[in-house]
């Protein structure tokens, strides 16, 4: 049996309440599975029981590998297969951006912060907010680790601007724009200084060896926001962009969970492959998949 929801009490005995808390011996979190050697009924309907006796209300619950639960006599909602939650990578990758601590540090940050958001954004979708922990920790919390004890998380938010790409020395880039020059002429110089100048406040912020930030500098950075947005992306959703949406959890989170959704389309009850799409194909986007999986783990641990 699977846990499908947030939260879900782990009882001594069947209730015909569920709202009696008298017998609950602790809570377990959506995803968490176990072997059913039982199956008991009452007035608040079907129970299940572990081979340690304890019980779980089977309207949290749903059999390993189906794809509904039927709540009621009146109501069934789709649940995603046990097939899809993020399994630990055989090894813990060697070139991992955060440690352990940190990733936990990062995530509990998160949660402090945009928990009923995130919740909010994975409800009724395959995803749960454990997965968009693991991604923003991939993405961007490398940088931004720094931040925590000296911005606020609005201030946190608006700064992931990151990815100079084809305009940093020695570096380029396939994608439109190549370059600042290339985004020029189709933009405009306004739209461009804007997007440089929210660089330059991303620079002026704490850096791995510079406490007090780096200079401003005229590059034209690529990625947008916690789960960073690609720019390309303006050719479609200019305004984003141009309206600074990425200051937004909440739009951030559209962004990233529509994007999922498009990947797990092409790759049903298949998360791993949903993750390395959602970065691309090929090596790095394999790289990047096994580090989104440790960070589920580890977070999913605690």
């Amino acid at each position: 049996m699977i846990v499908t929801v947030n939260k879900l009490n782990r009882r001594s005995t069947p209730i015909a309440n569920v709202a009696d808390k008298s017998n609950i011996i602790d809570t377990v979190s959506k995803g968490f599975s176990f072997d059913s050697i039982e199956q008991t009924t009452n007035a608040a309907g079907a129970w299940y029981k572990d081979a340690l006796n304890n019980y779980y209300w089977a309207g949290g619950l749903m059999v390993d590998g189906a794809t509904t639960e039927t709540l009621s006599a009146n109501a069934t909602v789709t649940i995603p297969a046990s097939s899809t939650l993020l399994k630990p990578p055989s090894l813990t990758p060697h070139d991992m951006p955060l440690s352990k601590s940190q990733c936990i540090v990062c995530s509990n940050w998160l949660k402090d912060n945009f928990e009923d958001k995130i919740i909010a954004a994975v409800k009724n979708t395959p995803f749960d907010e454990t997965l968009v922990y693991a991604i923003a920790c991939q993405e961007t919390a490398q940088k931004w680790q720094l931040w925590i004890n000296v911005a606020d998380a609005a201030t946190i938010i608006e700064r992931c601007v990151f990815d100079a790409s084809g305009d940093f020395p020695d570096t380029t880039r396939g994608a439109f724009p190549k370059n600042k020059n290339e985004f020029i002429p189709e933009y405009g110089n306004v739209l461009t200084q804007m997007l440089v100048d929210e660089g330059n406040k991303m620079r002026a912020m704490p850096q791995p060896g510079f406490p007090h930030g780096y200079g401003a500098a005229a590059f034209l950075y690529k990625g947008y926001g916690i789960f960073q947005y690609d720019l390309q992306n303006i050719k479609t959703d200019k305004s984003f962009f141009a309206d600074k949406l990425w200051y937004s959890i909440d739009e951030c989170l559209a962004r990233l969970i529509k994007e999922l959704n498009t990947k797990w389309k092409a790759h049903t009850n298949d998360m791993y492959n949903t993750v390395k799409a959602y970065n691309g194909s090929g090596s790095r986007a394999e790289q990047y998949a096994q580090r989104v999986s440790q960070f589920y783990t580890w977070i999913k641990a605690v």
